[in-house]
């Protein structure tokens, strides 16, 4: 899995290939890969983190920044919440977070799969 993150969610299937995921305050719907309902483990690429400079509101997962490294062109983040410390990259460069912000997270399209057992 590399530098995904490797969180728990809660997986309530949507129909025979779909199913809802909920992981702290983020949902989203994606492949179920044959998981029953109930508690998944779930991979999450560090790009697949959005970040954004807001309190958390519904459908947000609120963060404080850690570490932070800059490496040319992305943001490398240390980011603790409440599902665990993720790892979180951005491309926004020109402007890093401070060790210490609030942050709001939420989940790109992209980069989520549930881990069969």
């Amino acid at each position: 899995m590399g530098e995904a993150n490797r969180v728990k969610g809660v997986l309530r299937r949507l129909d025979e290939r779909r199913g809802r995921i909920t992981i702290g305050g983020l949902a989203c719907t994606l492949p179920h890969r044959g998981l029953a309902d109930g508690v998944v483990d779930v991979a999450i690429r560090p790009e697949a983190i959005l970040i954004a400079r807001d309190d958390a509101v519904d459908g947000t997962l609120r963060g404080t920044v850690s570490p932070a490294a800059y490496l040319c062109s992305r943001m490398e983040y240390s980011i603790a919440s409440e599902i665990g410390e993720l790892f979180v990259t951005s491309a926004a460069v020109e402007a890093p977070l401070s060790p210490g912000a609030t942050v709001a997270l939420t989940l790109a399209g992209h980069g989520i799969t549930l881990i069969r057992p």
